[in-house]
């Protein structure tokens, strides 16, 4: 049963970051993470949980981005980087295969949503709420260092990406979070480190052993919508998903659009 109010249990450093490394499952036998660094930095390595492994600098771009200089200790150099950087730190928490790209995710067991609108008090309310209604506890919850929480849930397996997608865009539905996180390969924030422009630090502000199937993954988001009255799309198109973003985007949005038909979704 998930309480009422999700209760803090706030995170630093290198506790934080080490937390959501063990609450990271390798993609078969590979344990490959992407890091950003502020906005176009990308590195590389195979993440243990105590976050001193070693890493690759990158450059490049698409599949011809290729590995350079050895980062011997993780932790250390990316904690010092965003102490002396602006922009903080990302990871891809879908973990891509080979390259920073969404044609290198087959699978991934992380459902996410950032929430930017409101108050950090709305936001958990919100958080807690959907976790509530839905029986669905969130893996871990990260502070963004400036105005927005993340939340991301686990399934007990990697799922093909294509189910993983409808999840995210299901839960970004729900909670009216930031579309862009149901794109596979979108940078997020991780926690433990720095965001020097904000003078604060990405924390780690809720975590948990909770991991659901598929089915009851599907199970708890339509328990959600039907207790807000929201439309439950069996599934979602790109061109559906596509007049979601936008209607949202420009404030207009009609929730009806989510189970129109397909050949009723432009009106003739």
């Amino acid at each position: 049963m998930v309480a009422a109010m999700l209760n803090k249990q706030t995170l630093f450093g290198l506790p934080a970051f080490q937390r959501v490394l063990e609450l990271t499952l390798p993609v078969d036998d590979s344990r490959e993470l992407w890091l950003k660094l502020g906005h176009n930095k990308f590195i590389v390595g195979n993440y243990s949980a105590d976050g001193h492994f070693s890493a690759w600098h990158t450059k490049g771009s698409g599949q011809s981005r290729v590995r350079t200089q050895l980062i011997p200790d993780c932790w250390e150099f990316v904690s010092f980087w965003a102490k002396n950087n602006d922009g903080g730190v990302f990871f891809i928490p879908t973990q891509p295969q080979g390259y920073p790209l969404k044609e290198a995710i087959a699978v991934s067991d992380d459902v996410a949503a950032e929430l930017d609108d409101g108050t950090a008090e709305s936001q958990w309310q919100k958080i807690s709420e959907f976790a509530l209604i839905s029986g669905l506890e969130p893996a871990y919850i990260i502070h963004s260092g400036s105005k927005s929480y993340h939340p991301h849930w686990k399934a007990t397996e990697h799922l093909p990406i294509e189910k993983t997608i409808y999840v995210r865009q299901l839960t970004c539905i729900a909670l009216d979070s930031d579309t862009a996180i149901a794109n596979s390969h979108q940078p997020m924030r991780i926690a433990g480190f720095d965001r020097r422009e904000k003078g604060k630090e990405q924390t780690l502000e809720y975590w948990s052993e909770s991991r659901y199937s598929y089915d009851q993954l599907i199970a708890g988001i339509r328990a959600y919508f039907a207790a807000k009255n929201i439309p439950f799309p069996e599934d979602i198109s790109e061109e559906r998903w596509r007049i979601y973003k936008k209607g949202r985007r420009d404030g207009n949005l009609d929730l009806s659009i989510l189970t129109l038909p397909e050949s009723e979704l432009y009106p003739k």
